[in-house]
């Protein structure tokens, strides 16, 4: 789960329904605390929203079979109000193994995304000639013994 940077809206991932659910959270509106739109995904096991809040980030752990390699992808999906595709999958990147948290780097550049062995960054900065490809993985040096903690992501305020 995760929350827009200006607070209004929670992004749910549903692995049971194939989706993510967007929950109003503002306590302001009429709407507050009701699912205002649903945005198909499969096996959503992690979501992260750039601060301008027009692109989510869904991980998908589904296994796709691709030129005979398995692949796991992090869906890119279109929250622009103005866009003719809001709402759909516009793009989807490959990553090395399964992904499951994901965080966003607070100038919106680089998305991190866990794996069960790895912490692997993703060029998300449309003005780059990386865009979409993955920068490089950090292995995880220890793993953790509670069962799926590894979906677990987040970043340090002070991570440059």
């Amino acid at each position: 789960m995760t929350v827009s940077s200006n607070g209004k809206y929670a992004f749910v991932g549903d692995v049971r329904w194939n989706r993510v659910v967007v929950v109003d959270a503002d306590p302001a509106s009429p709407t507050y605390n009701q699912v205002v739109t649903e945005v198909s995904s499969h096996r959503a096991t992690g979501v992260a929203v750039t601060p301008d809040g027009k692109t989510l980030y869904v991980a998908d752990s589904s296994p796709y079979i691709i030129d005979n390699a398995l692949r796991k992808f992090v869906n890119v999906i279109d929250l622009d109000p103005a866009s003719p595709t809001k709402g759909t999958v516009v793009a989807s990147i490959a990553v090395p193994g399964e992904p499951g948290g994901l965080t966003m780097s607070p100038d919106g550049n680089t998305l991190y995304a866990t794996t069960l062995d790895d912490v692997v960054a993703i060029d998300v900065d449309p003005q780059s000639p990386t865009y979409k490809q993955v920068l490089g993985t950090n292995a995880v040096s220890a793993r953790c013994s509670v069962q799926w903690s590894w979906r677990a992501c987040a970043r340090s305020p002070s991570t440059k």
